[in-house]
C-alpha cells in the first residue's frame, strides 16, 4: 500500500521478449483484504503485596490487548494511560478471572496499582508500570 496527499500516477510497463513491443499497464485499485487484528492476552495477578504481571513486554501503539485479572486476597486493580487516562478500573478482583479489552492508545510508561486500600499493610506497595513502544509499520 501506498498513501500521499498528491496525486500519484502508478503504471507497470513490460516488454515482450519476442517481439520487443512494450505493454502499459495502469495500476489498480488495491481490494485486498485488511490484515485480522490480533488480540495479545496480558495475566495480571495480584498477591500480597504485589503484582505480577506477563505478556506486556512488546506491546505497541494501537496493540489490542486482552487484560486477564486475578487476585489471591482482597485487591483492586487500575491501569492508567500515559495521559492519565483510566483503562481499567477495578474496585475488587479475586480468584475468578475478570477480563478487559483495551485498545493501546499511545506509546510511553503504563502505571498499574492496586485500588482496594483494603488489602493491608503492603497496599502502597502494590504498583508498577510497562512501557509501550510507538509502532512502526513498513
Amino acid at each position: 500500500g501506498f498513501e500521499s496527499s498528491q496525486p500519484v500516477f502508478l503504471y507497470g510497463s513490460i516488454i515482450d521478449n519476442g517481439s520487443d513491443d512494450p505493454s502499459f499497464i495502469t495500476a489498480s485499485l488495491d481490494v485486498g483484504t485488511a490484515p485480522a487484528v490480533q488480540t495479545k492476552t496480558v495475566t495480571v495477578n495480584a498477591s500480597n503485596f504485589f503484582f505480577a504481571v506477563n505478556g506486556a513486554a512488546g506491546l505497541k501503539q494501537g496493540d489490542v490487548v486482552k487484560f486477564v485479572i486475578t487476585a489471591s486476597g482482597t485487591h483492586g486493580f487500575a491501569l492508567i494511560a500515559p495521559n492519565g487516562q483510566s483503562l481499567i478500573e477495578l474496585d475488587t478482583i479475586g480468584s475468578e478471572a475478570v477480563e478487559r479489552t483495551v485498545t493501546i492508545p499511545a506509546l510511553g510508561t503504563y502505571t498499574y496499582f492496586c485500588t482496594n486500600s483494603l488489602c493491608g499493610e503492603g497496599h502502597t506497595s502494590m504498583s508498577g508500570q510497562f512501557a509501550v513502544a510507538g509502532r512502526v509499520d513498513y
